[in-house]
């Protein structure tokens, strides 16, 4: 069974609301375009730690937005301000890595 790395999801709970986070590859275009820069500098711009809440507030709401549900920018606002800036970091990390991978997959192959 072979796992699309271009389809990651992730499920946020606030609550009692569950939200599906998707990173399609629309969904990854529409990241890009809003943040005028590539899946490569959005992962190098949070490691370094360059990262702004309306960076968090766009990845979150487009992903969620992607999983069909009809959420608002500002609803977005609220779940970020009761999760956290570094839960939600963590959240993003997450989905980006599922996407990007950490290297494992290749070097499995290559052994």
């Amino acid at each position: 069974e072979t796992t699309n790395p271009l389809r990651a999801s992730k499920v946020i709970s606030l609550g009692d609301k569950e939200y599906t986070a998707n990173m399609s590859l629309d969904t990854i275009i529409r990241i890009e375009t809003k943040m005028n820069m590539g899946l490569f500098a959005i992962a190098r711009t949070i490691a370094e730690g360059n990262f702004t809440m309306s960076n968090i507030i766009t990845i979150l709401t487009v992903s969620i937005r992607s999983s069909g549900t009809d959420i608002k920018e500002s609803d977005v606002k609220v779940i970020v301000s009761e999760l956290g800036i570094e839960k939600s970091l963590k959240i993003i990390s997450e989905l980006l890595q599922a996407v990007l991978g950490d290297g494992t997959e290749e070097e499995k192959k290559s052994q």
